[in-house]
């Protein structure tokens, strides 16, 4: 009975204390099965960056990518090239941004010699915000014994199952804010074939869901690649 009672508290703080939100672009007409050579770079806002956030972010960048996406694209005959930049402002930062870059520019001329796309993973947010978490009522079972004797004077017990309605009152809490930008650039096409913007809010520690950001953008783009 604990174990049921705590199992539902779980689920209802975990639909009441997040928020997840993603857009995204997809060119159908684009075959990610042929882009062999891609090149992956990892950058950040210069809001985030503190002299500590950046290596924590690349370990994440790093670990999250190795066994879930890297290796398993390298099987399927993929190859995978990372760059990690700190931004600056004007510097690029997106696949927006290649746009305004020279036709030859020694950059885009080095990426469009040795690969086939670039992804960006830009971590806009990374941050923290308090928020007010509502209060709300959840149901638990229970189960009552009752007792009775029979004509010949035996004890006998009966459960009765039913529920109790209980309430958790709201509470001001500190959630991890984090975004990131995901564009996927065809070099040689010179278009963005993919863009989604990923962003969530959760009461937990920060680097938590860049790190679930991560694989769900690279997870599904390695569906698509080797499907």
């Amino acid at each position: 009975m604990k174990k049921i009672m705590a199992l539902l508290c779980l689920m209802m703080l975990l639909a009441v204390n997040c928020f997840a939100e993603k857009i995204e672009r997809v060119d159908k007409k684009f075959d990610f099965t042929q882009a062999k050579n891609i090149l992956v770079v990892s950058s950040i806002n210069t809001n985030v960056k503190n002299g500590i956030n950046e290596f924590k972010i690349e370990d994440i960048f790093e670990k999250s990518l190795d066994i879930k996406f890297t290796k398993p694209m390298q099987k399927k005959g993929f190859t995978i090239s990372y760059e990690t930049n700190i931004i600056n402002d004007g510097e690029l930062v997106v696949a927006d941004d290649i746009e305004l870059l020279s036709p030859n520019d020694k950059k885009l001329q080095e990426w469009k010699s040795k690969f086939d796309i670039v992804i960006f993973a830009k971590l806009a947010d990374y941050k923290t915000a308090v928020g007010w978490v509502d209060g709300y009522t959840y149901t638990v079972p229970e189960v009552n014994y009752y007792h009775y004797y029979d004509r010949n004077g035996y004890v006998h017990t009966v459960p009765v199952y039913t529920h109790r309605t209980e309430y958790s009152p709201g509470y001001h809490a500190t959630f991890a804010v984090e975004k990131v930008r995901f564009d996927v650039y065809d070099l040689k096409n010179d278009k963005v074939v993919w863009s989604r913007i990923d962003e969530r809010a959760k009461i937990t520690k920060r680097g938590n869901l860049y790190e679930r950001i991560l694989k769900s953008f690279f997870g599904d783009y390695k569906g698509v690649a080797t499907k």
